[in-house]
This record gives structure tokens, C-alpha cells and sequence, in this order.
């Protein structure tokens, strides 16, 4: 049997790369220009900057999940078949798949939540397209459906688990981003008020 793509939610850890994303605001927000940052409100700057730091949770839209089915060729499990000098043989096979579109950032389908288990799914992303799937011998057609299902009922938990994160990261980014603009509002207002007295 082969597995359609990779391991999910195993790359990188969200946690930490949320933690990351904490600490490149200062530079977001001290970034923009000077005239740009003393025409517009607080209000204004922060909306600016969540645009690019806000993170969108994903979300699996199993209603439009399309199923196929097609011929393939599958390795064997015969024990002994795998000790062949060819390798292992190779037996007609059906490849059994489903897409199933989805929202979200696709790069959290590569980062592992707070909450997981040892046995992560499977699975091959492609644009806003989750591919499930697996080739197995024509004989054991049922496995594929098992394996999908299996597959299916998984990813909720690591979701559900994202989400929670998620939720909490977004939450805490208006009042940090504007804690920052505060404080390059003093940083320009004592540099102003130094460029007088060297005039003076």
C-alpha cells in the first residue's frame, strides 16, 4: 500500500511560530514611514499591521469533498516478496483518493498544535486542496475506504487544537501592536522635541 503525500501537522511547531511572529512587530510597526505613521490613528496603524499577522485557522469544507477512484499498481505485503532481488512485487491496484477543499493558511498543515497524537495523518496539500489518499491491491479495495475515513476522523482534533491557538494569538495582537505604536508616538515626540533645542 502507498499513502497519497505526507505527514501533517509534523514540520514545525505552532507554538513556537506563533511566538516568532510576536517578535517581529516592533519592526512591522517602526517600518512605516514616518509621514505615513503621523497622518494615520491608532486605530489605522493597527489594522495596517494585522493584515500581514493575522492567521486565518483552517477549515475543511467536507460538503464539496470529491471522491475518485482509479487504476494503479500497488506493492505487495507478501513477506517474502519483499526480499526479492527486484524488491517488492508489484500487483494491479486501484488508487483511491479524496479532495476536499479548504480555508485558511496552508502552511498550518505543516505545524504541529499543543494538543497531538503519535500517529499524525496523512495527506498532500495542493493550493486550497487537502488530498487524501492511498494505492492498494485490487483485493483490498475496503482498506482504501478505511484508510480515509480513519484519515477524515483525525484532522478535527488537530483543527479544533490549531484553532484554540489561533484564537488566542489573534486575540492578543491589537493591544500588543498598539502598546508598539505608543511607543514610536514617544520615540518621534522626543525626537522632535530635541531637534527644536538643537535649532534653538
Amino acid at each position: 500500500m502507498a499513502l497519497i503525500g505526507d505527514i501533517l501537522f509534523y514540520k514545525g511547531d505552532l507554538d513556537a511560530g506563533l511566538r516568532h511572529q510576536f517578535t517581529l512587530l516592533p519592526a512591522a510597526v517602526d517600518k512605516i514611514s514616518e509621514p505615513t505613521f503621523n497622518a494615520k490613528s491608532d486605530e489605522e496603524i493597527v489594522e495596517l499591521v494585522l493584515k500581514d499577522f493575522r492567521v486565518e485557522p483552517l477549515t475543511l469544507h467536507t460538503d464539496q469533498a470529491e471522491a475518485k477512484v482509479e487504476e494503479g499498481q500497488a506493492e505487495t505485503r507478501d513477506h517474502f516478496r519483499y526480499h526479492l532481488p527486484n524488491g517488492p512485487m508489484k500487483v494491479p491496484g486501484l488508487k483511491a483518493s479524496k479532495r476536499i477543499p479548504f480555508s485558511g493558511d496552508p502552511q498550518l498543515w505543516k505545524l504541529k498544535p499543543n494538543r497531538y497524537t503519535l500517529n499524525p495523518p496523512y495527506g498532500e496539500v495542493r493550493s486550497n486542496t487537502l488530498i487524501i489518499g492511498i494505492t492498494v491491491p485490487a483485493a483490498q479495495a475496503n482498506e482504501a475506504k478505511e484508510h480515509i475515513d480513519s484519515t477524515l476522523a483525525k484532522i478535527p482534533d488537530y483543527l479544533n487544537a490549531q484553532r484554540a491557538q489561533l484564537d488566542e494569538y489573534n486575540a492578543r495582537l491589537p493591544a500588543e501592536v498598539a502598546r508598539l505604536i505608543q511607543q514610536r508616538r514617544g520615540r518621534l515626540g522626543t525626537a522632535a522635541e530635541l531637534l527644536k533645542k538643537l535649532q534653538g
